[in-house]
């Protein structure tokens, strides 16, 4: 019996030597590799990270009823070291409808409104479904996008309260 315990005893130990591991010779695979080619691309300028749009104090009287706005505020988003190519924007956030950002506070919050972005006076969706006017960028072009932000009135009672939103925007490449 003793014996018999020993006789497995080296061979557990083989079964875990690293030489157990070792390719045969002979033996092969593949290694892939992946990854694309694309245009140069643009870089934000210091003014469009992490920018802050002042919508202001608004009075709850501007939101008779729903669909009540109050009046825009522009912003833009600007890009640098464009090489040519076509860009647009999609905004992104936590949303009431897809057209408007749903507002937050550290207080009590506003309720019966969000905040749209507009392109052109045109609202844009802000769920990421959908992108700003594609524009050309680079070889001497404007490389900026012109927006603005605007509370919107969803219910016809618009109660007072801090109204803020934050949207993450994208730079897409056509």
């Amino acid at each position: 019996m003793k014996k018999i315990f020993a006789v497995a005893s080296i061979s557990t130990m083989i079964m875990v030597s690293p030489y157990t591991f070792a390719a045969n010779e002979g033996e092969t695979s593949t290694v892939t590799f992946t990854g694309s080619i694309k245009e140069n691309t643009c870089v934000l300028a210091n003014g469009s990270l992490g920018q802050v749009v002042q919508l202001g104090d608004v009075e709850s009287s501007v939101f008779a009823s729903a669909g009540s706005a109050s009046q825009p505020v522009n912003f833009t988003i600007a890009l640098e070291q464009c090489d040519s190519a076509n860009a647009s924007i999609t905004f992104s956030g936590t949303t009431a409808t897809d057209e408007v950002l749903s507002v937050t506070g550290s207080g009590t919050v506003a309720s019966g409104l969000g905040i749209q972005i507009l392109e052109n006076g045109t609202p844009l969706k802000v769920d990421g479904s959908a992108t700003s006017a594609m524009k050309a960028v680079g070889a001497g072009s404007a490389d900026e996008f012109n927006f603005s932000a605007r509370y919107f009135a969803l219910d016809n009672s618009v109660s007072a309260g801090e109204a803020n939103a934050t949207a993450q925007f994208t730079v897409k490449y056509q």
